[in-house]
């Protein structure tokens, strides 16, 4: 009996929708942890609010997901699914734990040099472009380096609230009334009337009669 792996039989997630989850995720954390911050009085430039941000991030990506069928937040509201690459059962706490370890210290630099942006600050966003470009250039598994470092890939599922085509379809429901402009005839002949220099009009006026 011949053994196919799981990225060769499950449905592989394009990389601009695991990008959308990926943001979706973040925003969710930087927001919560902010609120968390505030409640407990950390200042913004405190390095406790990375460590703030760090537990709100392994609750989303790591103890939700690996409870709730591998969908962080953002899988769940774009259908993804964060599976074993090998036999396609959901990832357990364990492989996500492999996972976010790669992630969040390149997520952190990010934001450690945002707070003080400088020409280097620019090349702090690098680490994860890197580590999407691996999904871009592994046609076969769609695999990025946190993936590798896992185990796992990411699948569409058809669990989830399907957010994207949620919002396809609303977008296009939405008729955007046309205006149609008259386009003027610019036929030889009408060109010719145009450009061709009127007479000046004459005054039908008499003149008065001086006394």
């Amino acid at each position: 009996m011949n053994f196919e792996p799981a990225y060769n039989r499950l449905p592989l997630a394009e990389v601009p929708k695991r990008m959308g989850s990926f943001l979706i995720d973040f925003c969710f954390c930087a927001f919560m942890g902010k609120l968390i911050e505030s409640l407990l009085g950390i200042s913004e430039q405190s390095w406790l609010g990375l460590v703030v941000l760090a537990l709100v991030w392994a609750s989303d990506r790591i103890i939700v997901g690996g409870n709730n069928q591998g969908q962080s937040l953002g899988r769940w509201l774009l259908s993804l699914k964060a599976v074993d690459m090998y036999y396609g059962k959901s990832a357990g706490m364990a492989d996500l734990l492999k996972r976010e370890l790669i992630v969040y210290p390149f997520l952190a630099l990010l934001l450690a040099a945002a707070k003080s942006p400088t020409t280097a600050a620019l090349f702090a966003v690098l680490p994860l472009v890197v580590d999407m470009a691996f999904a871009i250039a592994d046609s076969r598994k769609s695999q990025t380096l946190h993936d590798k470092v896992g185990g796992t890939i990411v699948i569409l599922s058809r669990r989830g609230f399907q957010l994207d085509q949620k919002l396809a379809k609303v977008f296009g429901q939405i008729n955007i009334p046309r205006v149609n402009f008259p386009i003027p005839d610019f036929s030889r002949r009408n060109r010719e009337q145009y450009f061709t220099m009127r007479p000046p009009k004459t005054s039908n006026r008499r003149p008065r009669n001086r006394r």
